[in-house]
């Protein structure tokens, strides 16, 4: 269910507002059968826009996110490493598995044109983000049916404050119209992270045995010092200012040069609320540029390349109460990109992304920064009219993943999720005489190569296929029924490890809805 609603506020038109209100409750199948609760979701946004005088305007908004659901960490395997075979309907976690979290944001821009064409901007936003959870999961791979049971709860406070002003101004040289952009920046990211695991809350059980367990506050227990319980409780500190500049420079009518660059300064404090440890602390500059040039091969084609660097502090200490060095990396891209006649578009593009220095566990328990992975690929897009009425969207994908120097196995195996190859194809026509007014049909599939996460769980590729009709019964009503999965393919989104993240897709869904225009 979703409202939105925007119009004037003031006689002359200067003032516009907008109010957008969605809640959504959709039932877990899996969960909805054990007695679990709904998963639901509300959002509430406001904004207004203000139109100062001719040259300036001012614009703020509220955003408000409220989230429930119960989690689901997907199934066990077997001890060989082998998926359970689909269709699967077990829910592997506590009937009482919940997850909540709520978002508050408030934002506010301001710009204002120069007379000598340039524009001022300015721009602020504050957020505050609270999540707390509290379920259990399969501990270990599937024996005889029967696994151990492990769970996790948290409580999370995170809040962020950013702001930005800049100036971007046009200039000439020769015949050729050019730009430049310089600006400042500011940001504060705060969060305390307490969480808790636990190993101990059962052996050997079925998988109803699970559903059935009694309700155990995880994070209360770990406070207390229980057996098996562990608790970690940190609070991190970023603070950034940076300035920087950018220029998108024209030599000549068919090429386009654009370099910039960042200057960062940044410091970091990491208390870790457990130890009693006085808090890590960081204070550092880092200097980061980027470049790409565009050039027009023909009037409907253009090349294109550009490299950016790029870096992420850490809030990782090692034994010595150090902050581990940021991750650092570069992205390259090159490629072609074509659109004709403002209907039909491509693009063709090889890429290569580094990451290095992601923390690192040591055998003594130290941490390091030593993580080095490497990815590259090749993609292709093609979206548009094809035809009169008819409407294509497709691509494929190909991915080379290479981790030179392991991390961690969570990170590592997030990163070699994505499969190598991938492909889509959407299809739609807008019949024009079938009935009073036009019908519009699509047919689209989703093809997916094998892939296998660090653990060595293997899933193998895959096809889905999606259907829908849309029909206007008048200018303001509009009716459309989709199919997703329309062959109720059986098939797993994702895999992890032996006890956990091994998730089947969605089963054949089927959904109708109307839309209304004031």
């Amino acid at each position: 269910m979703s409202a939105d609603l925007q119009g004037s506020l003031s006689a002359d038109d200067s003032l516009v507002g907008r109010t957008v209100l969605q809640y959504n409750q959709r039932a877990n199948p899996v969960v909805d059968d054990i007695g679990g609760k709904d998963n639901q979701n509300s959002t509430v946004y406001v904004s207004a826009d203000k139109q100062l005088n001719e040259n300036s305007k001012f614009g703020f908004g509220y955003l408000m996110q409220d989230r429930q659901i119960t989690p689901d960490n997907g199934l066990p395997t077997f001890a060989d490493k082998s998926l359970i075979s689909l269709p699967r309907d077990d829910f592997y976690g506590a009937k009482w598995n919940d997850f909540n979290s709520q978002s508050h944001d408030v934002f506010a821009d301001f710009e204002h044109r120069l007379a000598s064409a340039g524009v001022i901007s300015a721009g602020m936003r504050y957020s505050d983000r609270e999540a707390d959870y509290n379920y259990a999961f399969a501990g270990g791979a599937l024996e005889d049916n029967k696994t151990s049971v492990a769970g996790i709860g948290a409580d999370i406070h995170e809040t962020s404050l950013s702001a930005d002003v800049n100036l971007s101004q046009p200039f000439k040289i020769g015949n050729h119209q050019s730009e430049y952009v310089i600006g400042a920046d500011y940001k504060r990211f705060k969060t305390d992270n307490e969480n808790a695991r636990t190993k101990a809350l059962g052996q050997g059980l079925t998988v109803g045995q699970i559903n059935d367990l009694n309700e155990v506050s995880i994070i209360e227990q770990a406070r207390r010092g229980e057996k098996g319980f562990a608790l970690a409780h940190t609070e991190n500190t970023l603070s950034e200012t940076g300035l920087y500049g950018k220029v998108n420079y024209k030599p000549i009518d068919k090429l386009s040069l654009i370099v910039g660059g960042r200057l960062s300064h940044y410091e970091i404090e990491s208390d870790d609320k457990i130890s009693n440890a006085d808090a890590s602390t960081d204070s550092s500059s880092k200097a980061t540029g980027y470049g790409a040039a565009v050039y027009e091969l023909t009037p409907n084609i253009n090349a294109y390349g550009s490299y950016t660097q790029v870096f992420t502090p850490q809030y990782v200490a090692n034994q010595d109460g150090e902050l581990l060095k940021p991750r650092e990396g570069d992205q390259i891209e090159i490629g072609l990109k074509g659109h004709w006649q403002d209907t039909l578009s491509a693009r063709l593009s090889g890429y290569r992304l580094t990451d290095e220095n992601a923390a690192a566990p040591t055998a003594d328990g130290d941490q390091v920064a030593l993580g080095k992975r490497q990815m590259q690929g090749v993609e292709v897009e093609v979206n548009g009219e094809i035809m009169p009425n008819l409407q294509v969207s497709g691509g494929y994908s190909y991915l080379d993943s290479d981790i030179k120097q392991a991390s961690s196995d969570r990170d590592d195996g997030i990163f070699l999720l994505m499969p190598k190859h991938s492909a889509n194809l959407w299809v739609s026509y807008k019949a024009d005489n079938l009935l009073a007014r036009p019908l519009t049909m699509g047919l689209g599939v989703n093809a997916v190569g094998e892939f296998s996460s660090s653990q060595g769980i293997k899933a193998d590729s895959y096809n889905t296929w999606d259907a829908m009709v849309s029909y206007p019964f008048n200018e303001q009503l509009t009716g459309q029924l989709n199919v997703y999965n329309l062959f109720n393919k059986d098939h797993y989104v994702r895999v992890g490890s032996l006890n956990t993240f091994n998730i089947p897709g969605d089963e054949r869904e089927v959904k109708a809805s109307l839309s209304y225009k004031f």
